[in-house]
């Protein structure tokens, strides 16, 4: 039974493949996870105790809405310049799906609607401590660990786009809120 021709894979596909993150990459990344969430439970245990003012929650609230803004702010002038500059049509933005511009041009749209995700929990955990008054030195360090987590997966997203180095910052961002939650909810219930 021959191949058919027409099925077989290009070797720019094959050589595109290829050249992705490897196991190793990932095997770094989960160590670098590891020791993170360790550095966590320390945190926890060190500063878990102390006081904090609830309200100063709100510094790092503003600094991620900073970080949105800054993202969006970015997406536009970058959609506007590759439309006046003729890199890109203005068809695409109608359907999304002809005349796909350069990913440089897309990354920080992409980059925004990562930050209109996991961000919206963070939000949520920072209301609750305002209206219970729960906050610790701990948990206000987790929540600017987290802030600086975005910002840095958001640089890394629209700068390099290196994607283990990428996931590895939604990984941290992800275990820190988890961690933020699971205080805040053993807090409120017990």
């Amino acid at each position: 039974m021959a191949i058919d021709d027409s099925i077989r894979v290009s070797p720019d596909v094959v050589t595109a493949l290829d050249s992705g993150p490897t196991i190793k990459n990932y095997a770094v990344v989960t160590s670098v996870l590891i020791l993170f969430s360790i550095g966590l439970f320390w945190i926890t245990r060190q500063y878990g105790e102390l006081e904090a003012d609830a309200e100063a929650v709100l510094a790092p609230i503003f600094a991620l809405v900073g970080l949105i803004g800054l993202v969006w702010l970015t997406m536009v002038v970058l959609r506007n310049y590759a439309i006046l500059k003729k890199i890109t049509s203005g068809i695409y933005y109608e359907r999304y799906v002809d005349d796909l511009p350069p990913d440089w041009v897309e990354r920080p749209a992409r980059t925004f609607n990562n930050l209109m995700q996991v961000p919206s929990l963070f939000f949520l955990a920072c209301i609750i401590m305002l209206l219970t008054g729960y906050t610790d030195r701990a948990q206000m360090m987790l929540v600017w660990i987290f802030v600086a987590s975005r910002y840095l997966h958001a640089a890394i997203y629209m700068i390099w786009n290196y994607v283990p180095a990428r996931f590895g910052c939604f990984m941290a961002g992800s275990i820190t809120l988890i961690v933020i939650y699971t205080r805040l909810v053993l807090d409120v219930l017990y």
